[in-house]
């Protein structure tokens, strides 16, 4: 069994998630000394409030995916269709290069933009980088 926080065995718990939003981890440590008489370090205070910060994190994704959950494939859908007719507008001859640039940077970012949230991005950094190469001067 894990040994209970020395915050939490003060039952100081809730003040502190409390604190935590507008107060570094040495004014938490402050208050606690000074207004409750707890005697603690400051890496104890660090550690408890980066579990604290990890919970919330964890608990804010869940809420997120719970909310974009029901969109999703109709999200997907959206995107597709934006490609599609990004990459029409691409191909129309009649476009000056300034106008074709324009399509091509909305073009890469919508692509951009399904491949991240899909989960394509590269694992080391969840950067994904695409080279669009321009068909006019073969450089990207």
């Amino acid at each position: 069994m894990a040994r209970q926080a020395i915050i939490d065995a003060a039952g100081l718990g809730d003040l502190v998630a409390e604190l935590l939003p507008t107060h570094t981890n040495a004014q938490i440590r402050s208050i606690l000394q000074r207004d409750h008489g707890l005697q603690i370090s400051y890496r104890a205070v660090e550690d408890y409030t980066r579990r604290l910060r990890a919970e919330r994190a964890e608990r804010a994704r869940a809420a997120v995916h719970d909310a974009i959950s029901p969109t999703v494939t109709t999200d997907i859908h959206a995107l597709d269709e934006a490609i599609a007719v990004l990459k029409r507008w691409f191909d129309d001859e009649r476009l000056r290069r300034s106008e074709r640039l324009v399509v091509m940077r909305e073009l890469r970012q919508a692509i951009d933009t399904k491949l991240r949230y899909s989960g394509a991005g590269d694992a080391q950094d969840g950067v994904l980088r695409i080279t669009i190469v321009d068909p006019d001067t073969e450089e990207s």
